[in-house]
């Protein structure tokens, strides 16, 4: 029969242990991702020659002093309006159907096609015709719409 055990040893390696493991681990991971980093490399290279790599750490150096310089141009009127218009316009691109661009911009691209036809000067006779078209109609009112909002925004006092 067996011994029983009488004393339970916790084995602690040493730090030199530690130290070896660490770097057999990094050296693994090198082994495996060989082409990612031959790419860092590169990058680091041509930031290097370029002096990107000064730029970089000046700006980390100088990060509040650049964060304040920010924040100043930020609050001004100007950036306000383009972030504004930025939120704006990301708002429409959201609420887009990806369907209904491709069927306006199929369409776009057929209007193109026949666009040679319609090369000679339109009469006033001719561009009524053109408007007991419902297309036609359709967008000169959506035109219209446009205008006139624009109109009434820039009339508002700032």
């Amino acid at each position: 029969m067996a011994k029983p055990i009488q004393k339970i040893e916790l084995k602690q390696p040493t730090l030199q242990q530690i130290e070896d493991a660490q770097i057999a681990n990094l050296l693994h991971e090198l082994a495996h991702n060989e082409e990612a980093l031959k790419k860092v490399l590169s990058i680091v290279q041509q930031l290097e020659k370029m002096g990107g790599l000064d730029a970089v750490d000046s700006l980390l150096k100088a990060r509040t002093e650049v964060t304040h310089v920010v924040v100043d141009q930020v609050q001004k009127q100007p950036a306000q309006n383009l972030i504004l218009l930025v939120q704006a316009l990301a708002g429409i691109g959201a609420s887009i159907d990806g369907e209904q661009t491709k069927a306006f911009l199929s369409d776009i691209k057929q209007q193109q096609q026949e666009a040679p036809a319609f090369k000679k000067t339109h009469p006033l006779l001719r561009v009524f015709k053109l408007m007991k078209d419902p297309d036609t109609r359709r967008a000169v009112t959506f035109l219209l719409v446009i205008l006139k909002s624009l109109g009434s925004v820039l009339k508002k006092p700032r």
